[in-house]
């Protein structure tokens, strides 16, 4: 009981950790020194809500955030990567995995967001910058965030709660719905939620970190495609519900379950096995 409860302080304090370094602490510091410098040092008369409309800044905090948080959890073993030559051995090695799961991960895109269109819950274009993404926004976006938020959601909740040696169902399920509600929109929650169901059963799977970053990198890039290819997204949902697209979709489907079942073959063992790691909490 007392071990139960100490993982789920753990997976609390990933959770609340993240939060805090990359969406309050990041963000405040450098939109608090932004405004001091141009304010007292540079002299110029600009307000805080200017300084908070910038995007550059909205850039500098992503990444910094991001990256805080991943070097936090790699430097204080909350989660342990594979990186470098041993990233590519273990790719090598297990490519199976990662064809299965990047299969997988492609193969729902669809299917999803039809879902969440067929809600037709109408916060898209309110989530949407409506502006052309940087560089700098599509590095954030499409690598440091979900490298950050799969070591925090994956790697450190999801973790602690399968080591709580509770239902993996419930792991996976709470962690798909904490990572979602990070998301704050109801659509992005709905797909994110769904989205995070998916890394999470592959995780529980796999244990394995790094294939469910290379999903959430994929899943964030087609996303980035999509914006930079059909910017106006009033015309989104009538496109997702062509005929033809619907057919595409149960395909989809079909590629989902080839996916998990090939995925539960290459995991037999894997998920037994537990992750030995050093803790460090």
């Amino acid at each position: 009981m007392e071990n139960s409860k100490q993982y789920l302080k753990s997976a609390t304090q990933y959770y609340l950790l993240y939060i805090f370094i990359a969406l309050l602490a990041t963000p405040v510091v450098i939109y608090s020194f932004t405004f001091c410098a141009e304010k007292y040092l540079l002299g110029n008369d600009v307000s805080f809500e200017n300084i908070m409309n910038s995007s550059t800044l909205d850039d500098a905090s992503l990444i910094i955030g991001n990256l805080l948080i991943i070097v936090v959890f790699i430097k204080r073993k909350y989660i342990r990567l594979t990186i470098s030559k041993n990233l590519r051995a273990e790719i090598s090695r297990d490519k199976k995995l990662y064809l299965w799961a990047i299969l997988l991960k492609l193969s729902s895109l669809l299917p999803i967001n039809l879902f969440v269109a067929f809600l037709d819950l109408n916060d898209y274009s309110v989530a949407s910058s409506g502006n052309t993404l940087s560089m700098v926004s599509i590095l954030g976006i499409c690598l440091l965030a979900p490298l950050a938020e799969e070591c925090v959601m994956r790697g450190g909740v999801e973790e602690k709660l399968l080591q709580r040696k509770g239902h993996a169902a419930i792991a996976i399920l709470l962690s798909a719905l904490l990572f979602a509600i990070l998301h704050v929109y109801p659509s992005l929650i709905i797909a994110t939620f769904l989205s995070g169901i998916v890394y999470g059963w592959v995780y529980y799977r796999s244990r394995n970190v790094m294939v469910c970053f290379l999903m959430h990198a994929i899943n964030n890039t087609v996303s980035c495609l999509i914006d930079w290819l059909q910017p106006d997204d009033s015309s989104s949902s009538d496109i997702l519900f062509q005929t033809r697209i619907i057919v595409i979709a149960l395909f989809c489907l079909v590629f989902m379950a080839a996916s998990i079942s090939n995925l539960k073959k290459v995991t037999l063992f894997q998920h037994t096995i537990p992750n030995k790691r050093e803790e460090k909490d």
